[in-house]
């Protein structure tokens, strides 16, 4: 059952007690009382103008119902609470998914626009599999298209510490991406690997 059944499904019990606590709230009106009203005269006899057995059976039942109502309520918010939540992730999901969708509708082509020129032992970069040698299709938002210079990935790898960034290089003949996140480790930079764009390259 989904969430929103489940909660549509306690919307349901907690009309029909509702239903009913009007009906016991309505038996103490007929009666002339409410839930506090003495139901025994000033000699501690009980009132004969009352069906007292009627009343106390509708207090009680009252006060239950009150409380599965609050339960309920409670139930129902908790759910109400986690649907949203599960929006918010569906959401950020299909977000993301639209992102990744337009870096590789901007790539103009699969011509590579620098290579790595070497990996450094225990690098992030290493961690996330990029090996020296390998062209590089798409480095986040650079391609081959709008790329222009080794300047463009400084200022983007430093905004992007602590950030996972998506890299397409091609490697056997095949477009392969890779996840690479900025970040300090022993060495220099934040990658630990070097571009080659044309015919210098610096490590990042």
């Amino acid at each position: 059952m989904s969430l929103l059944s489940e909660a549509k499904k306690l919307m349901e019990k907690r009309d029909e007690l509702d239903s009913f606590i009007e009906e016991q709230q309505a038996i103490l009106k007929t009666s002339g009382v409410d839930m506090n009203s003495p139901l025994v005269d000033k000699d501690d006899y009980p009132l004969a103008d009352i069906d007292i057995y009627a009343v106390r059976n509708a207090r009680n039942a009252l006060i239950c119902a009150q409380n599965d109502r609050r339960n309920l309520t409670e139930q129902i918010e908790s759910l109400i609470h986690r649907i949203h939540e599960e929006a918010r992730t569906d959401k950020q999901v299909k977000l993301e998914g639209s992102a990744s969708k337009t870096e590789e509708v901007h790539r103009t082509s699969n011509r590579a626009f620098a290579k790595i020129d070497r990996v450094a032992p225990d690098s992030p970069a290493r961690a996330s599999g990029l090996m020296a040698g390998d062209p590089v299709l798409q480095f986040a938002s650079l391609h081959a298209g709008n790329f222009k210079g080794i300047e463009q990935l400084i200022p983007l790898v430093k905004n992007s510490e602590g950030v996972p960034i998506k890299i397409t290089v091609l490697r056997e003949g095949k477009a392969l991406r890779l996840e690479l996140t900025p970040k300090k480790w022993s060495g220099p930079g934040l990658l630990g690997c070097s571009f080659l764009p044309l015919t210098s390259s610096k490590m990042i």
